[in-house]
């Protein structure tokens, strides 16, 4: 699967050519050829763009963790009470897989909470967009030192099974007008999945974790989702999300 990339930032084109490159396509610098109609990528101002023309959001998709709205929730971790409780109480820095990476939101505050952090994404192009936005950043890097590893792979494919003391799950919920709207992140997660042919099977993946995981497992729900399992712990329950915790 080939997607165009265009590049709008001549000055920069080192830079673009260095990024087509990770993500097997080649660069296109004549921008009036842009198919609207199609998913393409979009290097400008130093800025790596996704766009996709079913997207209901009205901008092209950019992951920037140096945003206020990122920094704002990275330097209140503290008040991540809901997160905090389904982690529980420690007294050391726990090594916990993320195996639903996404636009690692939740990773990043795993990471500020002073954890190690391995993490998975099947998705290459939301691979390809939270790899350049981390490389970018400038408060970002400070806390990836030694403590943060990205796979573009299934989590399936990780055979290190007794390495972890919490394995985190957050599959894909259904976009509502109210999330779409408030930033619109996603439903172009949603539309990227699809393209690129990717399924969650929550069921499936579930049982693979407690197939495979005899630590504690930290399941993202919508509040009022029917559980996976009746062998649930305890709840953590938020407005509209509740954390479901297998010991």
């Amino acid at each position: 699967m080939s997607i165009k990339f265009y590049c709008a930032d001549i000055p920069n084109q080192s830079k673009a050519l260095e990024i087509a490159k990770k993500l097997s396509t080649t660069l296109e610098f004549d921008n009036t050829k842009r198919n609207e109609s199609e998913p393409y990528f979009l290097f400008r101002d130093l800025n790596l763009y996704f766009f996709h023309p079913l997207a209901k959001a009205k901008n092209p998709l950019l992951i920037n963790y140096d945003s206020p709205k990122n920094q704002w929730r990275m330097s209140r971790v503290e008040h991540e009470k809901h997160l905090k409780k389904a982690i529980g109480r420690h007294n050391r820095p726990l090594r916990i897989f993320d195996t639903t990476g996404g636009l690692l939101t939740d990773a990043l505050i795993f990471l500020s909470l002073g954890h190690f952090v391995e993490c998975t994404e099947k998705s290459s192009i939301i691979y390809n967009l939270t790899n350049y936005a981390l490389e970018k950043s400038v408060t970002v890097k400070k806390k990836l030192k030694k403590k943060f590893i990205h796979h573009n792979v299934d989590f399936k494919e990780i055979n290190q099974h007794d390495s972890y003391d919490i394995v985190y799950y957050d599959p894909m919920f259904e976009a509502t007008k109210k999330t779409v709207s408030s930033s619109g992140n996603i439903d172009y997660l949603k539309k990227i999945l699809e393209f690129e042919n990717h399924r969650y099977d929550t069921k499936l993946d579930f049982q693979y974790l407690c197939d495979n995981f005899k630590c504690k497992k930290i399941i993202k729900r919508p509040v009022k989702a029917t559980p996976l399992s009746n062998k649930i712990n305890y709840q953590i329950f938020g407005k509209s999300i509740r954390y479901d915790v297998y010991l």
